[in-house]
């Protein structure tokens, strides 16, 4: 074998290999570009939906306590102490692995006129005051009676609900 064809075989093994490398390199950008796509448009949408229907879920099953809070007659004073230990009991719900509160923020308004009470007494807020990435659901309260509007309550999900 000549020296020249030595050469020329050893250049062409060198392309090969860069050029492999190359392949190889290319590959794995676009794989993970795929997957940083594929959690971007599908898993993150499908995982934050998901747990804004199990906040919004846990949010309406703690709503039924309220009303019944509501149309039981007692005093104003009465009623707005009893409706803040039910808030506070909400919020003291925590995730047994993480030891975060399920709910951070509950704001509550209610029809003063309704429930015979003096104007804003019953309007409450408990939690923390900015929970700007929480999944906010506002679930309307009714009178199990008469079946009237007689208040909203806006619940402020941690976002760790994901």
């Amino acid at each position: 074998m000549n020296n020249g064809a030595f050469v020329a075989r050893r250049r062409f093994s060198l392309t090969l290999e860069r050029n492999l490398a190359v392949i190889f390199a290319l590959l794995g950008i676009l794989l993970t570009s795929l997957i940083a796509l594929h959690w971007v448009m599908v898993i993150e949408p499908t995982l934050r939906a998901d747990a804004e229907s199990r906040s919004r879920a846990f949010a309406q099953a703690q709503t039924s306590g309220l009303e019944t809070l509501l149309h039981n007659g007692r005093p104003p004073e009465q009623l707005a102490d009893e409706i803040r230990t039910a808030l506070d009991a909400v919020l003291l719900l925590k995730d047994q692995s993480t030891d975060t509160p399920f709910v951070r923020r509950i704001t509550l308004v209610l029809d003063d006129e309704l429930l015979d009470a003096p104007h804003d007494s019953l309007d409450l807020a408990r939690g923390v005051e900015q929970c700007p990435d929480c999944f906010v659901t506002e679930i309307p309260l009714y009178d199990p009676r008469q079946h009237l509007l007689v208040g909203i309550a806006t619940f402020y999900s941690s976002p760790q609900f994901l």
